[in-house]
């Protein structure tokens, strides 16, 4: 927003063929209105404005939010601002191809990022060779393009439940041994864990496509488990997987690339191979089957399971699952939960609802050990005859939020999917102001951006480039006063 009316007022300075040197400092008198000197105008540039602050090198976004674009310091430790400048830090990325924040960075070793970002982007920490640890909040919703790639130190990450999307090759050739990926994720782009080291992985549940080279010269990969929603596995996904020696393949795959399964490169031959002994567990007429035959592979059929359906006789809960998803031998465990510091925050995570039935829903095995399901389930909670129509389900997390699940209502209970089981609230709006009760489990409030108009000089980096701080000015006379009124009018947008 601020570009669009800076250029509108360079246009005019054309126009008039006035010319420009530098940037005049501004500041707000005691009412509040900007002012300026006339003095040093800024030479025209058609490139995204920096501006320095300490370490940091950022960018203003268009909701007036602050994105690291560079660090500049050397410690070993860092703790990223949430703000700077008294602008929010919302964003770490490259801002060029040769600019990127963090990566090929010689010093840092741990790196805890602010809960004020929302995504950590294109190239953030590539090469970052000795950067061990970082810690990503719940605030990060997507993780860019070639993030921590080659970032040859870093062996475990813990990905947080909201986020949403990994990019292309985001982790490719990192030291990861160990990563925790969550149900947020709903597709493995191409080359994101190519290269990597671990010996297992498991895919989330409700992960539906797997891209190419996915999981690529993944040598030391042993283990791998694929659940019922993946429905398509892309081109050389597992090619060089040399350690996994057998994997089975879920009916709910209806696509299967070529050499996505038990191929490596075969060097005497300087032509692609398969990897000793590899064997494919699978069911009968599936892609899976077609795939082994295509190719030659030892593969072994499957038995055909049974849906599962579970009730739960005290309070009517009702679980329903497709073969293969939960085990035939598990047991439905309910519990209504009516007061107690449970039921307290589920009430303050609902809000002013008129009331609601809050259950503890979990499945355990045979052992009586709690498990999940490999894949979505359907639950139907009775709805209490007291009840009006305006109903909805929602799951009560740990952060004292609310999360309202996808469902209906229909002949007296109320239908949802789930991936995962926890404290289940059915919830009864208050009347006319049901759309206020939707409650997704997240914060979309944005805070307002403090412009404090502080002068401070230009600075050099290391690499030559200058960096301003963020400044308004504005002439006494001539087209120069257009300029300025274009950038009051885009400063008083950002602090809107």
């Amino acid at each position: 927003m601020i570009k669009k009316y800076v250029t509108a007022a360079l246009a005019v300075l054309l126009v008039f063929g006035a010319s420009a040197a530098a940037l005049p400092a501004s500041e707000k008198n005691a009412g509040g209105v900007l002012t300026a000197s006339a003095e040093d105008w800024p030479t025209p540039s058609w490139d995204i404005p920096k501006y320095q602050s300490g370490d940091y090198e950022y960018t203003l976004l268009d909701d007036g939010t602050a994105e690291i674009v560079k660090y500049t310091g050397s410690e070993k430790d860092v703790t990223i601002p949430s703000e700077l400048d008294g602008f929010k830090v919302t964003s770490i990325k490259g801002a060029l191809i040769y600019r990127s924040a963090f990566s090929s960075n010689p010093y840092i070793i741990n790196v805890t990022i602010p809960d004020s970002v929302k995504c950590i982007g294109y190239r953030a920490f590539k090469e970052s060779r000795i950067l061990e640890s970082i810690i990503i909040p719940n605030s990060v919703t997507s993780i860019g393009t070639d993030a921590f790639s080659e970032c040859k130190s870093l062996e475990s990450i813990t990905i947080p439940d909201s986020v949403t999307s990994i990019e292309k090759f985001a982790f490719a050739y990192s030291g990861l041994k160990n990563i925790i990926l969550t149900n947020g994720i709903t597709k493995i782009e191409d080359g994101t864990f190519e290269g990597c080291a671990f010996k297992e992985i498991v895919i989330p549940n409700n992960v539906t496509s797997i891209g190419e080279s996915a999981f690529n010269d993944c040598k030391n990969l042993e283990s791998l488990v694929i659940p019922n929603n993946v429905t398509s596995i892309e081109g050389i996904a597992f090619y060089e997987c040399t350690n996994l020696k057998n994997v089975t393949i879920p009916k709910s795959v209806k696509e299967i690339k070529e050499r996505s399964f038990g191929y490596c490169f075969d060097y005497d031959n300087d032509t692609p191979g398969q990897v000793d002994g590899f064997t494919i567990y699978c069911y009968k007429g599936t892609a899976a089957e077609q795939y082994a035959i295509d190719n030659g592979f030892d593969y072994v059929l499957l038995d055909e399971e049974e849906p599962v359906s579970l009730t739960d006789t005290a309070t009517g809960v009702k679980v329903e699952a497709e073969a293969g998803v939960v085990p035939e031998d598990a047991k439905l465990i309910v519990e209504p939960i009516t007061s107690g510091e449970g039921y307290d925050k589920a009430a303050k995570a609902l809000g002013e609802v008129k009331a609601f039935r809050l259950f503890e829903i979990h499945l355990e095995n045979a052992q009586g050990e709690e498990i999940k399901p490999d894949g979505n389930v359907t639950v139907s909670i009775p709805i209490p005859e007291e009840f009006g129509a305006d109903l909805a389900v929602y799951r009560i997390n740990d952060d004292d939020t609310a999360t309202k699940m996808e469902g209906s209502a229909k002949d007296g209970v109320f239908t949802y999917l789930s991936d995962s089981f926890s404290n289940y609230a059915l919830a009864e709006a208050k009347q006319n102001e049901g759309e206020n009760n939707s409650d997704t489990g997240s914060s979309n409030n944005t805070e307002a951006n403090t412009d404090t108009n502080e002068t401070k000089p230009g600075t050099t980096d290391s690499q030559g480039d200058t960096t301003t701080n963020p400044q308004t000015g504005a002439a006494a006379t001539g087209a120069g006063v257009l300029l300025a009124a274009a950038i009051a009018i885009a400063a008083k947008k950002r602090n809107k």
